[in-house]
C-alpha cells in the first residue's frame, strides 16, 4: 500500500512535468507528436493485458489517423467537392443523433451550407470551412466510439467491459473541440458574410488546442501508470 502523501507527491510531479511540458513543446508540433507517440506505446506495454485501455488507444491512433487525413484531404476542396462533401458530413453526424451535442453540430452544419449557397450567389470566394466541419465530425465520432467499444469488448470478451477514467477524460476533450469548432465555424461567417472582424477564438486556437492535447496525453500516461503501480503491488 502507498503511503497518501507519496501518491500525492507523485502525481504532484507528473502534473508539473506536463505542464512544463506543454510549455516547452508549444510550437514544435513534430516534437509533440513523437512524445504522443511515445506515450501510446507507453500505454500500450504497460496496460497490454487490459482490452479496456487497449481499445481506447486504438481509437486515439484511429482518429489522428484520420485527422491527418482529413486535413490532406480537404486543403482547398473545389464546389464539386463540397457538393459530395456536405451531404456526407450531413449523413455523418446525424448518425450521432444521440449525443448531446448533436444539435449544435448540426446547427453549425446547417449554417455553413446556407453561407456556402450565399456566397455561390454573390459571387465571393468562400473561406475553408470543411476542415473545422470534419474536426466537429471526428470529435462526435470519438464520443460516440468511447462508449460503443464497451459493447464489442462485451461482445468479444464476456465480463471485462468497463469504463475507467480515460473514457470521461477524452469524452470531455472532444466536446471541448466540438464547442470550439462550432464557435470557430460560427466567428468564418461573422467575417465573411456579417464583415465584421471577429477573430478571437482563431487567435486562441492553437492555445486551446495544444492544452486539450496535452490533457488527453496527460490521461493516457495516467493510466498507464496507474496500471503500473497496481501491477507492482500484486506482484
Amino acid at each position: 500500500m502507498i503511503p497518501p502523501f507519496v501518491s500525492w507527491l507523485v502525481n504532484s510531479v507528473i502534473a508539473i512535468a506536463f505542464i512544463l511540458l506543454g510549455y516547452y513543446t508549444f510550437g514544435n508540433a513534430m516534437l509533440f507528436d513523437r512524445l504522443f507517440f511515445l506515450c501510446l506505446l507507453f500505454a500500450g506495454f504497460f496496460c497490454r493485458k487490459d482490452v479496456n485501455v487497449l481499445s481506447v488507444v486504438f481509437i486515439i491512433v484511429a482518429g489522428r489517423v484520420l485527422d491527418e487525413a482529413g486535413f490532406q484531404l480537404l486543403d482547398n476542396p473545389d464546389l464539386l467537392f463540397k457538393i459530395m462533401v456536405y451531404p456526407l458530413l450531413g449523413l455523418a453526424i446525424y448518425r450521432f443523433k444521440d449525443d448531446e451535442l448533436f444539435y449544435l453540430a448540426m446547427a453549425a452544419l446547417l449554417g455553413c451550407v446556407c453561407a456556402e449557397i450565399y456566397w455561390l450567389a454573390i459571387g465571393y470566394q468562400p473561406p475553408n470551412i470543411l476542415w473545422s466541419l470534419f474536426g466537429m465530425l471526428l470529435s462526435l465520432a470519438f464520443r460516440y466510439a468511447l462508449i460503443f467499444r464497451l459493447f464489442v469488448i462485451e461482445k468479444f470478451y464476456p465480463g471485462r467491459s468497463r469504463g475507467i477514467l480515460i473514457d470521461f477524460i477524452i469524452r470531455l476533450v472532444a466536446g471541448a473541440h466540438i464547442i470550439i469548432s462550432v464557435l470557430m465555424i460560427t466567428e468564418y461567417l461573422l467575417r465573411h458574410v456579417g464583415g465584421t472582424d471577429v477573430m478571437y477564438m482563431y487567435n486562441s486556437y492553437p492555445y486551446v488546442s495544444h492544452a486539450l492535447a496535452l490533457i488527453t496525453l496527460w490521461a493516457l500516461f495516467h493510466q498507464a501508470y496507474q496500471q503500473l503501480v497496481q501491477s507492482r503491488l500484486q506482484a
